[in-house]
Order: C-alpha cells, then structure tokens, then sequence
C-alpha cells in the first residue's frame, strides 16, 4: 500500500501571517500601528496588554529590568494573544542585540541610531543571526538627538527601517535643554521628523504622554506607543469619575 504525501502547500490552504509577519505588513503600509509598552517585567501583564487589541508590546531593556529569560517568557505571552514583541536594549553592541534575536523578539527598537552606516550594521547582524527570517524581523531606529536629525533624509532612503520613534528628551539634551522635550524647537523637530518620515513612506510615532495623539497623527504619525501606566491610571481615574457621579445621583436622588 502506498501512501500519498500530503500537500501542505494546496491553495486554499495559506497559513495565516504570524504576529511578526502582520506587524511587519502593517508598518510597511503606514496603517495604523498599536503599541503597549508594559513597563513591568511580567508575561501575564504583556498578554493583557495584547488582549487589548495591541499590535507590538514593547519591552524595555534600557529603563525596565527584564533579564533574558524573562524576555523569552513575555515574547511568548505576546505571542500566544497575538501580538509581537519589539525590544529597546541599553546599547547597540552587537554581542546584546545577538542575544535578544535569539531570545525570539520580533524585531529592535534600536537606540540612538544616527546614521545610515548604523542601520546597515544591524541589519547584516540580524541577517547573520536569523538568515531564515531575517525579511521579517522589525526594525525601529530610535531618533534621539540632533546629529540624527541632520542626517534623518539619508537613514530614511535606506529603505531598511519599518518605522522611527522620536526620544524627545535625550534630543532636548544633545540640543542642550532640558531633558523634558517640552521646548518648543524640540516640539517642532520632532514633528519634522515625523512628517519627514510620512513623506518618505516610513511609519512614525513620537511620545504621545507629551505631545497628544492627534497632533502627533496631523503631523503624519501613525505608530502609536501607549505606556501601561498611562493606561491604568486613565482607567482608573475615568472609572473613580463615573463612581463619584453614581454616588451624587443616588444621593441627589
């Protein structure tokens, strides 16, 4: 008797895009991406946070304290509610980023990326370290002070990066200001970046606790960074809000 080979790849049968891949696809066409930093070294917290509809959780390794163990249990959470993982590490050393690709993140925010040449090397180091996949693992440079800003036209025309991400306060600090990003020029750098960035049909985002989430999408933004503390004390304040107006209704009642 002979046994036929079953044809995984019949059409009508595509598999569905991973969370990686879906991310990927999104941030490409510029729609609307959700992120959810949780900010808490917790995988129960990061499924949570995907369960509200996230895209990316966004795990902090530069001001949060996840070891890499507990970076492979909550890239597992995200993707089990079916987001992906993308992750900011302290510094851009090589032997660190190999580390967090073979934890499985989905892709980097990279830090302080100020040129080109930068990009370029961490894209051959994730061809290195995942050459199987290496298409469709994230991308994020991190714009971060003025030195990138002026070279900002070249780091957008390698057509590498999926999407920047403004760090408005350590670019007020390369300007020499405050490191609050409230100044007005930083104000209005960090919107030329975004807008540079949707010229060049790049995703964007820039701290919405800062500069609000319509402005930040009038001037071209489309990724969406949230933090978790945000989050919950919204909900928490909006929810004591509607308690205190039961409470006078019942009373006035």
């Amino acid at each position: 008797m002979t046994t036929m080979p079953i044809d995984s790849a019949k059409p009508g049968l595509r598999q569905a895009p991973t969370p990686r891949q879906s991310a990927k696809q999104k941030l490409r066409a510029r729609e609307t991406v959700l992120g959810i930093n949780p900010e808490f070294a917790s995988s129960g917290l990061v499924e949570f946070c995907a369960q509200l509809g996230a895209d990316l959780i966004f795990i902090d390794c530069e001001h949060g304290g996840p070891n890499i163990e507990t970076v492979s249990d909550m890239v597992r959470a995200a993707h089990a509610a079916g987001a992906a993982a993308v992750l900011r590490p302290w510094s851009k050393d090589p032997g660190l980023l190999r580390r967090y690709i073979d934890a499985g993140v989905d892709g980097l925010i990279v830090p302080d990326v100020r040129s080109c040449e930068e990009v370029r090397g961490v894209v051959q180091l994730i061809e290195e370290c995942a050459p199987a996949d290496a298409d469709n693992i994230l991308l994020i440079a991190l714009i971060e002070s003025y030195v990138a800003y002026e070279g900002l036209s070249d780091i957008l025309a390698t057509g590498l990066i999926d999407a920047v991400l403004v760090g408005s306060g350590d670019l007020a600090l390369s300007m020499g200001l405050p490191r609050r990003g409230d100044h007005q020029r930083v104000r209005e750098i960090t919107f030329d970046i975004v807008a540079q960035a949707r010229k060049a049909g790049v995703s964007a985002g820039a701290p919405l606790n800062r500069y609000g989430v319509k402005p930040t999408f009038l001037a071209g933004g489309n990724l969406v960074m949230f933090f978790a503390r945000d989050l919950l004390r919204e909900g928490f304040e909006g929810g004591c809000s509607l308690l205190m107006q039961d409470q006078s209704i019942a009373v006035g009642g």
